[in-house]
């Protein structure tokens, strides 16, 4: 069959949840880890470290420091891992949010919180 030229077809946006389908539960926590933690330092107050986070009930991430709505520090799907720079110091918190159709950066929507560590 062919379309002939001029053929309009009518279109409607739908959202990502409708195209994708919902993100089924699965029963597993969320996790956010660190490796290194702690972070060995000589002579610093700060180190490197590498976050990895799952979070199998949700479609997409955001990690931010210090608060739900703090700097934002990576973002993706719902699994994966970033490494820091050079920053990170003792007690830096991680809070791992779900940002799924548009959810605000609020507590309720933190799936998990890390603190990393420094040794000396």
């Amino acid at each position: 069959m062919q379309i002939p030229p001029g053929t309009g077809f009518p279109y409607r946006a739908l959202p990502v949840e409708t195209l994708f389908g919902e993100v089924p539960a699965s029963g597993e926590a969320p996790s956010l880890t660190a490796s290194p933690n702690p972070i060995p330092v000589t002579g610093g107050t700060a180190g490197i470290t590498t976050i990895s986070w799952n979070a199998p009930n949700a479609m997409y991430i955001e990690v931010h420091i210090s608060s739900p709505n703090g700097p934002l520090f990576t973002y993706g799907g719902n699994q994966g891992s970033a490494k820091t720079g050079p920053w990170v110091t003792d007690g830096t918190t991680f809070y791992l949010q779900d940002v799924t159709g548009g959810k605000p950066l609020t507590a309720e929507n933190t799936l998990a919180t890390l603190i990393v560590r420094l040794q000396r």
